[in-house]
C-alpha cells in the first residue's frame, strides 16, 4: 500500500508512452498516404496530357483524311469527342491535385496554400511477401493500444491487492523510548537512569467496513471489464491486419491485369491506326483504344499507388515497419 503511488505513476508512464507511440504510428500513416496521393494525382496529370496529344494528333488526321473525302464527318467528331472528354478529365485531375496538396499541408501542418515540390518522384513496386500470421501476431504483440490496455490490467490488479489488504487484520509494532519521571532529580542530571524502552503490538480487525468492501467490488469490475475490452482489441487488430493484407492483394492482381489491358490497347490502337489511315475503317477503333488506354494507365498508376499506401497503413497495423524473414 506504501508504494501504490510510486507504481501507479509508473502504469501512467508507459500507458502515456503507449498512446505516444501510436499517436506517431498514425501521423507516420497518414503523412505517407498523402504523399502519395500528391504523387498521384500528378501522375494522372502527365499521363492525361500524353492522351490530349494523342487525341490532336487524331483530331488533325481525320481532318485531313476528311478533306480528301477518305473518312466521314463523324470521324471528325468523334476524334473531338475523345479530346473533349480528355480535357476534361485533365480539368479534374487538377483539381484532385489540388486537394491533395491541401490534405498533405494539413497533415504536416504547413500553413495551406503553401507551395512545395515532392523530391522523391519514385513510385518503386516491390512485392513484398505476404506473412498474414506473423503479421497478425506482431500485431497483437506491439501494437501500443495492447500495451496501453495491459498497463491498465496490470494497475487494477495493484488495486485489487490493496483493496483486498484493507479487508485483512493490521498489526503494527508500536515502541517508543524516553525518561523516567520516577528516576532521582540527581539521576537525570547525570543520566545516569530514567532511561525506559516501551514496546506493543496494535492489533485491528475491520469489522464492516463497507468503503472496503465496495471498492474491492468495483476493483475487480473494472479489471474484468478491460480483460473484455483487450479481448476485443485484439480481435479488431487482427481484423484491421487482415482487410489491409486483402487489399494489398487486390493491388497486386489489379496491377497483373492493367498490364494486360494497356497491351491490348496498344496493340489496338496500333491496328486501328493502319485501317483508318487506309480508309479501310472509321476512326472509333482508335478513340476506343485512346480511351481504354489513358483508362488502363491511370487505373495501373493508381494500383501501384494504393500498394505503397497499403504497406505504410500496415506498419501502422502491426506497430512497427515491415521486418521480413
Amino acid at each position: 500500500m506504501a508504494t501504490r503511488p510510486i507504481r501507479d505513476a509508473e502504469f501512467d508512464l508507459r500507458v502515456a508512452e503507449a498512446q505516444l507511440r501510436a499517436e506517431v504510428l498514425r501521423v507516420a500513416s497518414r503523412t505517407k498516404s498523402a504523399y502519395y496521393n500528391v504523387l498521384l494525382a500528378e501522375m494522372v496529370i502527365e499521363v492525361t496530357e500524353v492522351a490530349i496529344q494523342r487525341d490532336k494528333t487524331l483530331v488533325e488526321a481525320s481532318q485531313a483524311l476528311f478533306g480528301a473525302r477518305l473518312v466521314t464527318k463523324r470521324d471528325v467528331f468523334s476524334a473531338e469527342l475523345s479530346l473533349a472528354q480528355d480535357s476534361a478529365r485533365l480539368v479534374n485531375a487538377r483539381a484532385d491535385l489540388e486537394l491533395a496538396r491541401t490534405t498533405l499541408l494539413e497533415i504536416i501542418g504547413l500553413p495551406l496554400g503553401t507551395g512545395f515540390f515532392l523530391l522523391d518522384r519514385e513510385v518503386s513496386f516491390e512485392p513484398v511477401p505476404l506473412e498474414l500470421e506473423r503479421w497478425i501476431a506482431t500485431a497483437i504483440k506491439n501494437r501500443p493500444e495492447i500495451v496501453d490496455l495491459e498497463e491498465r490490467l496490470a494497475k487494477r490488479l495493484l488495486n485489487i491487492k490493496v483493496a483486498r489488504n484493507s479487508l485483512l487484520p493490521q498489526l503494527d509494532l508500536a515502541a517508543s523510548y524516553g525518561r523516567s519521571q520516577s528516576a532521582s532529580t540527581f539521576g537525570k542530571t547525570l543520566d545516569l537512569a530514567g532511561d525506559v524502552w516501551s514496546a506493543g503490538l496494535v492489533l485491528s480487525v475491520p469489522i464492516g467496513n463497507v468503503a472496503a468492501t465496495s471498492a474491492l467490488a468495483q476493483a475487480e469490475i473494472e479489471y474484468s471489464r478491460l480483460q473484455e475490452q483487450l479481448a476485443q482489441t485484439k480481435r479488431q487488430i487482427e481484423l484491421e491486419v487482415r482487410v489491409t493484407v486483402t487489399k494489398l492483394q487486390k493491388s497486386l492482381q489489379r496491377m497483373e491485369t492493367l498490364k494486360v489491358a494497356i497491351d491490348q490497347a496498344k496493340g489496338k490502337l496500333e491496328v486501328g491506326k493502319a485501317q483508318f489511315v487506309l480508309g479501310q475503317a472509321t476512326n472509333l477503333d482508335i478513340t476506343d483504344a485512346l480511351q481504354a488506354l489513358l483508362n488502363s494507365e491511370t487505373d495501373l498508376l493508381t494500383a501501384i499507388v494504393d500498394y505503397n499506401i497499403g504497406l505504410a497503413e500496415l506498419e501502422a497495423r502491426i506497430g512497427g515497419p515491415l521486418q521480413f524473414q
